[in-house]
């Protein structure tokens, strides 16, 4: 995709479903964000990011932060909330104009729409903190490392730049590059052990069971039991559904929230409520943890328990279930927003498809140090989804 292209498809993304394309939520295409759900995401993974940074020993100066591809400020809003000025960049002119309208810090956070293949427009070491997630996967490698470089120019010596790029296709790269084993860290926060007492499973199809499964709170972070603005907890148990070969085909099933605050090193057991998949065959139940708007767990690299599971009987209509974390109050939905906001629907037409791209980790090594910086940590990170090996890099000069 040229840098052209680049530009026209975000525009259009943002023209056509602009909270959808920046969190690409099954459920939530088609305008159907909720609002204050959409915006809390940012406000949780920022307060995530910021204790991750504290846990790997990273000490913060609170002035100046770059958001880069920002989109509608979901990410940048929050960051207005511990840094003294924040900006936000865009290559979408459509995802620049509902960022200002749905800027509630207009002292602290300015939005600045960047149609180049630099960021000529800041001067050399601007900004203490420069973040980056979801953004730089979906342009090619020769755009993406002009940007790496360009963080570099822009950090001040003593600051921090946190970026996210996937590797490429897990079935490609493969686990463990060797360019950055040595920088590799575990997550301060996403660390837990799950027990069972089942080893292996026969259910009917589409039959329900309770699994009696004991949390541990392994990590260096307390696990508190508030409520989310879309009334989940913040830290709640689920499991995945996989084919006998590993693969997912159904990521979210059953969800139970944790009944009480875990300190690190305490634990408590947990009821959860499994469906069977509606189709017989030989299947595989995976246990894992989630922090809501945030990450599951094994997206940062925790492993939770897989039981082999056989399901039993011909394939039925699964059941319709009720949401179990209903939505307390009517929820603003995005194609209401942009109707009050441009008088207007969204224009119609077809969606544009963006693209995703990897950097191997020896390539981020060397457009780091090529800019006089160095790698201090990486981390694993699920952000490309599943199918893709991806990572979070901590950078500075």
């Amino acid at each position: 995709m040229s840098f052209e292209t680049l530009k026209e498809t975000w525009n259009r993304l943002g023209e056509v479903d602009p909270l959808w394309a920046i969190l690409t939520s099954p459920d939530a295409e088609g305008g159907r964000w909720d609002l204050q759900q959409f915006l809390a995401s940012g406000k949780a993974e920022i307060e995530c990011i910021l204790e991750e940074i504290r846990l790997l020993g990273f000490s913060l100066t609170f002035g100046k932060a770059l958001d880069f591809g920002c989109g509608v400020g979901r990410l940048t809003q929050a960051l207005g909330n511990h840094f003294q000025e924040c900006h936000g960049v865009d290559i979408a002119a459509s995802m620049i104009d509902l960022a200002n309208r749905l800027n509630e810090k207009p002292s602290r956070v300015v939005y600045h729409l960047n149609q180049a293949e630099d960021l000529a427009r800041f001067a050399d070491n601007t900004f203490d903190f420069i973040y980056s997630r979801i953004v730089l996967q979906h342009m090619a490698p020769a755009y993406s490392k002009k940007y790496m470089a360009e963080f570099l120019r822009l950090v001040k010596p003593d600051g921090l730049v946190a970026f996210q790029v996937p590797a490429g296709p897990a079935s490609v790269v493969g686990t463990g590059p060797e360019a950055i084993a040595g920088l590799l860290q575990p997550s301060g926060r996403f660390v837990a052990s799950l027990v069972t007492a089942e080893t292996a499973l026969e259910l009917q199809a589409n039959e329900q069971r309770d699994l009696a499964v004991r949390v541990h709170n392994a990590s260096r972070s307390t696990w508190s039991i508030e409520e989310t603005p879309g009334g989940r907890p913040a830290v709640t148990l689920g499991n995945h559904w996989l084919d006998e070969n590993g693969r997912t085909i159904q990521l979210d099933d059953g969800r139970t929230p944790l009944p009480v605050t875990l300190q690190p090193g305490e634990a408590v057991e947990v009821v959860l409520t499994i469906t069977a998949p509606h189709t017989g065959g030989r299947y595989r139940l995976e246990l894992d943890l989630v922090q809501e708007q945030v990450a599951w767990f094994s997206d940062k690299g925790n492993q939770g328990p897989v039981l082999p599971v056989t399901v039993l009987g011909p394939a039925e209509e699964p059941a319709t279930r009720p949401r179990a974390f209903p939505t307390a109050d009517p929820p603003i939905r995005l194609a209401q927003l942009l109707g009050r906001l441009r008088g207007r629907r969204p224009p119609a037409g077809a969606k544009p498809q963006f693209e995703m791209h990897g950097v191997l980790p020896a390539e981020v090594v060397k457009a780091v140090r090529a800019s006089q910086g160095r790698l201090v940590a990486v981390q694993q990170d699920g952000s490309a989804g599943r199918e893709w090996q991806s990572y979070f890099y901590y950078a500075t000069k």
